[in-house]
């Protein structure tokens, strides 16, 4: 029943929704700029609001050059539109005999409806554009690009990939990119790549060319590649940093002073090497006489995940009722997938002011309240379950003001726009083919 709330809703509203409609050829319109372009286009505006509106029309600025000058839109303003009323509008082109600004430029024309103060507020108030590119070429060969390197693992390929797109006035020959990938440790090439070339790139034409990279023979660690774009006899670089992961994960750091007697929250600080998600990290921490003669303790810390090179901090609580102040040897040993690090570390227990619970959370062990969260979650999905399982071969209700609503819409507008419109509302094709049919 809520979503046939907001149906409701969303059809009381469905003349302001629906209520801007534009008609013409087409709305995207790309052009190569060349001096005193002229063109003209012819639109039509139907007002569907469901109440008499006045409409603003405007060119606005989107990117590139601001071209708003050269459009001009005949009317500028619509007043006393009356619902179900179309009217048309033109929109005049004119360039001027040079643009000093190359490359892309996008301009809007837009139809606003003027805000309509009704007993319920400001109505709803729709907007639509046509949008406008005016491509100026470069006066010479040029064009921009970017390149993408992963982070990637060691004895794993990558796929290195450079985009570019011709803006100049002239067909490339050919394109091809070197790459020289350097060692940040020790600052060696560790390898080159020369990319395959891409032939006869058209004006305004986009391609990427994709080249293999494997960092087998390569250790983990950081590097820097420094690629260089050439197109014919032109050239242009551009840098990036990358990493080589091993799956290994790494104790950086934890807290080595604890408060005699109590039960301390112990933080341990730990990060991936690896370049791939690890779904469970725990701790396992063991504490021994500093000649390590006799284990005194252990315990585990909560389980967490990691990203890839990602750090983050394990939680492990350490109780030290009983245990005599004075120095001691942690041994922490970090468990990942099928693996383990391990560290040793002397800690302190005494009068330190470290963080302390008042008694030890209930992480690793089954309690009643535990045992009752667990049977409540299997009885919602039980439940779940024969609710879905019995009520899917019903036929769904549907309120009959929802059919009337959908019926007063089919008196003005077709099947295929109101289904088109509740579409980009987010609903089901297959709901409003239904609710589309009950209300013929």
């Amino acid at each position: 029943m809520k979503k046939f709330f907001f149906l409701l809703l969303f059809l009381s509203l469905c003349s302001s929704a629906l209520g801007l409609r534009i008609s013409g050829q087409t709305f995207k319109y790309e052009y190569d700029f060349y001096p005193s372009l002229n063109r003209t286009h012819d639109f039509m505006v139907t007002n569907a609001e469901g109440y008499t509106a006045d409409y603003t029309l405007f060119a606005k600025h989107i990117s590139g050059a601001d071209l708003r000058q050269y459009f001009k839109v005949v009317p500028e303003e619509m007043k006393g539109v009356a619902d179900a009323e179309t009217r048309p509008f033109r929109v005049f082109v004119n360039l001027p005999e040079t643009l000093d600004t190359p490359g892309e430029s996008e301009t809007w024309i837009k139809v606003d409806v003027n805000p309509v103060i009704s007993g319920k507020g400001i109505m709803a108030l729709p907007s639509l554009a046509i949008r406008y590119i005016i491509f100026v070429p470069y006066p010479y060969k040029f064009l921009k690009w970017k390149f993408y390197i992963p982070n990637l693992n060691i004895n794993e390929t990558a796929s290195i990939e450079n985009y570019f797109k011709n803006y100049g006035g002239e067909m490339m020959d050919e394109v091809y990119a070197n790459m020289t990938i350097i060692s940040m440790f020790d600052s060696s090439i560790v390898k080159t790549i020369k990319t395959p070339s891409e032939k006869n790139v058209d004006r305004r034409e986009e391609r990427m060319i994709r080249s293999s990279f494997s960092s087998a023979g390569l250790k983990p660690g950081n590097y820097h590649i420094y690629a260089t774009l050439n197109w014919d006899g032109n050239k242009s670089s551009t840098e990036q940093d990358f990493r080589i992961g091993s799956k290994i994960v790494s104790i950086k750091d934890f807290n080595k002073e604890f408060k005699t007697d109590s039960i301390n929250r112990m933080l341990i600080n730990v990060e991936s090497g690896w370049n791939s998600k690890i779904d469970e990290t725990y701790a396992v921490i063991s504490i021994f006489e500093k000649d390590k003669s006799r284990k005194i303790k252990e315990f585990k810390s909560l389980n967490l995940e990691l990203y890839p090179f990602q750090a983050r901090q394990l939680e492990a609580y350490f109780d030290t009722n009983g245990i005599v102040p004075g120095d001691y040897i942690a041994v922490v040993t970090l468990k990942f997938e099928d693996e383990s690090t391990t560290v040793e570390e002397t800690i302190k227990i005494g009068d330190f002011n470290s963080e302390t619970v008042t008694e030890m959370p209930n992480t690793f062990k089954f309690t009643p309240l535990t045992m009752m969260t667990i049977l409540l979650v299997i009885f919602l999905i039980v439940n779940v379950f024969l609710i879905v399982k019995f009520t899917r071969p019903r036929k769904e209700y549907i309120p009959p003001e929802v059919i009337e609503n959908i019926r007063q819409l089919r008196l003005k507008y077709s099947d295929a726009y109101i289904k088109d419109m509740m579409i980009k509302k987010g609903w089901e094709p297959q709901k409003v083919d239904e609710l589309l049919r009950r209300a013929r």
